[in-house]
């Protein structure tokens, strides 16, 4: 079969009625094996990383434990919990509690080490406990960042939750999986448009997560009934221990011992060269200097005026728009071959389509000063770019770098295991 013919061989998609109907409960197995795992997985992390972060005792051994397991793919994880669990959401949903319980509680760790000392050195000179300094010191301070970063951590766990059923951990993923073993192209790809359509829907909830991560909460109550509905019914304990008593003590043979160096050195290279191609390819793109640029314009140490730094947290990225009108309207010498987004203008509206006019017109400078002279717009435009979406307050910049820094130890992470 040529590439082509392959190609062809999953058109038309199967879409009758009765297997669309057929696929209600794989999607609501997918969907709730993310919910109900995510639920799991804050419900761990939230406290471990705050024994982590106060560095109670234990806490230096339990950080190992985490990046323990962080290290293990989460692939890896499933077929695992496949072995201990059986074959079904169950394993699944436990595959995804271990993995993003471990991940999460690493990072709420380091986010709320970053939290400013000063009040939770006011609530230990009152005599607060250091339970009592966590709940009412080091989490409301922290809580936007936490929030923010499990509103993160939940979109990827919805695309996680099909990753691990074509191990056998339920959902779209196994479904997927048997028709390609079947060579059944026609469902599989009625299956991959389930997986595309359900995609955009979960990058949608994402959005509106990272918008309103408190939403996070009033999710919990569907978390707690997936998790119940999903949760493991079966232990094969027996079976799992004569597995793990075969995996040990771990072995290689001598050419595998040989080739593991090289294998070491290919991962590395494969996690920084993977990871350092998506950062070009953000700057070539220009992500970093929209986001970044306009984050910390929004940041509490920012001199831009508060009219500016409101309109940023409150803008969304649709009302942005990329232009050189307000630079030919101000008469500014910025090089023409580098054009700015900013957040809607009166006169990007006025002048948009006409800008060859714009630059040639004696009076457009004139009318943009009497209109800054009198209030009717501000003195410098909102320069601000699409990823205003994801900026909903003004934390402090130290809590902005600990947070970059957070997520990018992340996204090594995860290279470093694919």
């Amino acid at each position: 079969m040529t590439p082509l013919q392959l190609v062809l061989a999953f058109f038309p998609p199967d879409l009758r009625p009765a297997y669309l109907l057929a696929l209600v409960q794989p999607v609501a197995e997918t969907v709730g094996l993310a919910f109900g795992a995510m639920f799991l997985a804050f419900c761990l992390s939230l406290p471990l990383g705050v024994i982590a972060a106060l560095n109670l005792r234990g806490a230096r051994g339990l950080l190992l434990a985490l990046g323990a397991l962080r290290a293990v793919p989460d692939l890896t994880l499933a077929i695992l919990c496949v072995i201990l669990f059986g074959v079904g959401p169950g394993a699944g949903l436990a595959a995804l509690v271990i993995y993003y319980a471990a991940g999460t509680a690493k990072m709420f760790a380091d986010l709320l080490r970053t939290a400013p000392q000063a009040p939770l050195r006011a609530l230990r000179a009152a005599g607060a406990s250091r339970l009592q300094t966590a709940l009412f010191g080091l989490l409301p301070l922290k809580r936007a960042d936490l929030l923010a970063f499990g509103a993160y951590e939940f979109e990827c766990a919805l695309r996680a939750s099909v990753i691990v059923g074509a191990v056998g951990g339920g959902g779209l993923g196994a479904e997927l999986m048997g028709a390609l073993s079947a060579m059944d192209f026609h469902r599989a790809a009625t299956l991959i448009l389930a997986l595309v359509l359900l995609a955009a829907v979960f990058d949608a909830l994402a959005h509106r997560l990272r918008r309103r991560p408190r939403w996070l909460l009033a999710l919990a109550p569907l978390g707690l009934a997936a998790a119940v509905a999903y949760a493991p019914r079966l232990v094969s304990l027996e079976h799992a221990a004569h597995v793990v008593a075969e995996m040990w003590p771990p072995e290689l043979p001598p050419d595998g011992w040989a080739a593991l160096p090289q294998r070491v050195v290919e991962t590395i290279w494969m996690a920084g060269a993977g990871t350092g191609g998506a950062v070009a390819a953000a700057l070539a793109l220009g992500a970093a200097g929209a986001l970044l640029g306009s984050r910390f314009q929004a940041s509490a140490e920012s001199l831009a005026d508060a009219a500016i730094t409101r309109a940023i947290v409150e803008g969304r990225g649709e009302q942005t728009e990329r232009s050189r009108i307000l630079d030919v309207a101000r008469g500014s010498r910025w090089p023409s071959r580098y054009s700015a987004r900013t957040l809607a203008h009166p006169h990007l509206e006025r002048w948009r389509g006409r800008e060859a006019e714009l630059a040639t017109s004696a009076e457009a400078r004139a009318d943009y000063d009497a209109d800054v002279a009198r209030g009717a717009i501000p003195p410098v435009p909102v320069w601000a770019g699409e990823a205003i979406d994801l900026i909903t307050d003004r934390p402090p910049a130290a809590v902005l770098l600990a947070a970059l820094a957070a997520q990018a130890e992340m996204a090594l992470a995860r290279a470093g295991r694919r």
